[in-house]
């Protein structure tokens, strides 16, 4: 497991490549402390919760809850689970970049 990142540090340097493979994923989503970065409640259950309008916070969510589901069902997400995970990996540098 990764060391803690906290959402205010995050660079661009510590999101898994483009099309990374699901153990990748999995480390950059274990640098989540939802327990110190959630302020209160969380409408996000996962990715497919994500759209434009998301914070990067909201993005980091996501991908927790993603990786603690899956992690839970000692399974890899589907095709299309893994793909909108992808995309919203993307999203998040895009954000980061325009904050940056």
């Amino acid at each position: 497991m990764k060391s803690i990142i906290k959402t205010e540090e995050l660079s661009i340097n510590d999101l898994p490549r483009k099309y990374a493979a699901w153990n990748k994923i999995i480390e950059f989503a274990s640098s989540f402390d939802i327990k110190k970065e959630l302020e209160s409640s969380s409408n996000i259950s996962g990715v497919n919760d994500i759209n434009e309008s998301s914070t990067i916070k909201e993005i980091r969510i996501s991908l927790y809850n993603e990786w603690r589901r899956y992690n839970h069902r000692c399974t890899d997400p589907e095709p299309e689970v893994e793909k909108k995970v992808w995309s919203v990996i993307e999203l998040l540098r895009n954000k980061i970049s325009n904050v940056t």
